[in-house]
């Protein structure tokens, strides 16, 4: 047994069932361990979510080579962060902004978006501002992925299948609404529910984060 399988085994329950369902007492059960056993490899629980979070951040390779122009490289990194949360709907719950975790798989992600930024001149301060930026949008959406994850498992339905159930209750409310919220009503009437789904809104929120970069940077919308 090595601290390998223990992390590989607290990933593996954690994004099929949740971090809800991760614990000391579950791994050493999966792995056939006496609960006591696993603290061997792991000193807390808290060490245990730090090395799952470096595990996750360690599966893609981030090119040596951006693409070129920085609105490319920041969008790429950006897509292929949100397949690491949409892989691991728990990471977002993992993560903190103002307290951050030493992982350093996950610092190897920022220091790539500061090499972009750095250089199309930007200085350190700045560069450590926007990386944060684009990756706090990230984990904003992210932090959807586990809820939407544990509403699945406690319904049995996805979120469409659960919405076409309530279709008839949302139509009636919409009516009875009509007066009070106009261009809500309205904008329910022409939209398609996919629209609002987490991956649109994604593409959505990301293309805003970066024209807003653009606007910082006084450059144009491509970079």
């Amino acid at each position: 047994m090595t601290v390998t399988e223990v992390v590989a085994t607290a990933v593996r329950i954690a994004d099929t069932e949740g971090m809800t369902a991760m614990s000391i007492r579950r791994i050493a059960s999966e792995l056939g361990l006496p609960t006591m056993a696993v603290y061997r490899f792991v000193p807390s629980k808290d060490r245990l979510v730090t090395l799952m979070t470096d595990r996750v951040f360690g599966e893609t390779t981030l090119p040596r080579r951006p693409p070129a122009g920085w609105r490319a490289a920041l969008e790429h990194a950006a897509r292929l962060q949100w397949g690491l949360h949409r892989r691991h709907p728990w990471l977002a719950g993992t993560m903190s902004f103002t307290r951050p975790v030493l992982a350093p798989e996950g610092m190897r992600w920022t220091e790539w978006l500061m090499a972009v930024l750095d250089d199309e001149g930007v200085g350190p301060t700045e560069q450590l501002q926007l990386a944060m930026t684009v990756a706090g949008f990230v984990h904003g959406m992210g932090a959807k992925l586990e809820t939407e994850l544990e509403d699945e498992q406690h319904t049995g339905m996805s979120a469409a299948e659960w919405m076409a159930q309530r279709e008839a209750a949302f139509a009636a409310a919409a009516g009875r609404a009509g007066e009070r919220f106009p261009r809500l009503t309205r904008a329910a009437d022409v939209t398609d529910d996919s629209e609002f789904d987490l991956d649109a809104l994604f593409e959505i929120g990301l293309g805003i984060v970066l024209d807003g970069i653009a606007v910082r940077l006084g450059r144009g919308a491509g970079g």
